[in-house]
């Protein structure tokens, strides 16, 4: 006798689930296991170790300003600088604060007419490099700075894996409508973009050439499928502990003098 229709189909169900968990439990594990590998083996120095040791004691920090809507971008950005300087204090760098390299810009950028146009809020780029060079050139003569270090928070689309629990990214769930993603389900409807906030962190000698450069994923903050998108809160994306753990993360590779 022929089984009904919804049986059958509940059958296929159950033995795809099986197959899912026995065939591709080994893939998903490679998976891991190479994307653990390769973050592993990503060197942030843009010059060898030695050099940044020799020519790098004294490193100056950029201004960060955040413009949100829903979280105190003003504070968390003093907390990610606090959190930086510590760092490098620890690792034996002196640190300048940024409210010096800030005054020294903003000075220069006046003087010359102003970075931004106006009108665009486009940087003219000549503009742009001589206030930097004469910014440098004062951090330099005056209170020997060898380096600046700017940090960063910026949005860049993150590869989707998956576990028992359903689909995930940036080692969190990914919630879609207030519920995680099925696995099964995922398969046949899954999200054409995720992307997460990220960490960044550039140090760069005075010329402006990069010495070290990183960045570190935090948390996923939105999700496109064909049938829509999930924007996640502000409040859950920004929140300070998994900022400041980014910044950790970014560092620790920073080798102490």
């Amino acid at each position: 006798m022929r089984r009904p229709a919804h049986t059958r189909r509940e059958g296929r169900h159950r033995l795809l689930r099986r197959l899912l968990a026995v065939g591709l439990s080994s893939l998903a594990a490679g998976a891991a296991f190479a994307s653990i590998a390769a973050a592993e083996g990503y060197d942030p120095y843009k010059v060898s170790r030695e050099k940044f040791r020799a020519d790098v004691k004294t490193i100056a920090l950029r201004p960060l300003r955040l413009q949100l809507e829903d979280v105190d971008g003003e504070a968390l950005a003093r907390d990610m600088l606090e959190r930086v300087a510590s760092a490098l204090r620890s690792k034996g760098y002196v640190v300048i604060d940024a409210v010096e390299f800030d005054r020294r810009w903003r000075d220069y950028a006046e003087s010359l007419g102003g970075v931004y146009d106006t009108q665009t809020g486009v940087a003219d780029p000549e503009i742009h490099r001589l206030a930097f060079e004469y910014t440098a050139r004062d951090l330099s003569t005056e209170l020997d700075v060898d380096a600046t270090l700017r940090p960063n928070l910026f949005t860049r689309v993150v590869s989707v894996g998956w576990s028992s629990s359903g689909l995930r990214a940036v080692g969190e769930p990914l919630i879609w409508k207030g519920e995680t993603i099925d696995f099964v389900e995922g398969l046949g409807n899954w999200p054409q973009i995720v992307s997460a906030i990220w960490v960044g962190v550039e140090i760069s000698d005075l010329e402006g050439v990069e010495l070290y450069d990183v960045g570190c994923a935090v948390k996923w903050n939105a999700i496109y499928m064909a049938r829509g998108s999930e924007l996640r809160p502000q409040a859950e994306v920004y929140e300070s502990g998994g900022i400041l753990d980014g910044v950790d993360r970014c560092l620790e590779d920073l080798e102490a003098r």
